[in-house]
């Protein structure tokens, strides 16, 4: 399973919340991996990818 968090703690909920969920479906929940998504901002200058993904995040409900 891929997942995407904005942070840490949202992490360690989800992937809480998702194993829970798998043994109630009757599925060992230690038999799914929880992989980090991973999004990429790339510009020319660090900078540049900053405001990149300042923008596509202002577009994005949270």
């Amino acid at each position: 399973m891929y997942a995407v968090a904005a942070d840490r703690q949202m992490a360690l909920e989800y992937g809480t919340d998702l194993r829970s969920r798998i043994a109630a479906a009757g599925r060992d929940p230690e038999a799914v991996a929880i992989m980090p998504g991973l999004v990429t901002y790339v510009g020319r200058t660090h900078e540049e990818a900053r405001a990149k993904q300042r923008r596509l995040n202002e577009l994005l409900p949270t």
